[in-house]
């Protein structure tokens, strides 16, 4: 967009008498609703930025034209879900607990030691093992339980 002949920023973003270019275009953008009045929309810019918490908007008055550059907000948060401690269930807890006094323990072991079914066990260490606590080693037959450095750091 360009300035009208004369008009600086400092008119523009202040109360000014609004002068549509072209007259004919302007009414047919205003009987098809998408203008409201003639010279609000640097003030609604405004506004809109304000309200929303964002920094206001820069105009910067270059040869051939106006600038604008408007700020999008911070869209990148403190809090880090990868790296947060996980909050472990006291059932996870208890078996992570026993993998570390017998990494060979089976479902139906650890079912019974826990009083919960196999099936709360098997869906329990998939909860595990999807978030990082622990891994299978060897064969389903003779292999083992490794607790990982993420499990460890849960018990501590």
């Amino acid at each position: 967009m360009t300035l009208p002949e004369g008009m600086t920023i400092e008119q523009l973003l202040g109360d000014h008498a609004s002068q549509p270019r072209n007259r004919l275009i302007a009414e047919t953008f205003y009987r098809a609703g998408f203008i409201e009045s003639w010279g609000r929309g640097i003030h609604k810019i405004y506004e809109g930025m304000t309200k929303a918490g964002l920094r206001k908007p820069e105009f910067i008055n270059e040869a051939g034209g106006v600038t604008l550059i408007i700020y999008r907000p911070n869209i990148i948060k403190n809090d880090d879900p990868l790296n947060d401690p996980l909050k472990l269930s006291s059932l996870e807890k208890d078996i992570l607990k026993l993998i570390v006094k017998d990494n060979q323990s089976t479902y139906d072991n650890l079912a019974i030691s826990l009083s919960v079914s196999s099936a709360t066990i098997k869906r329990t260490f998939r909860n595990l093992k999807v978030n990082g606590c622990i891994i299978r080693k060897g064969s389903k037959k003779i292999g083992y339980w490794m607790i990982t450095e993420k499990g460890k750091s849960i018990l501590k």
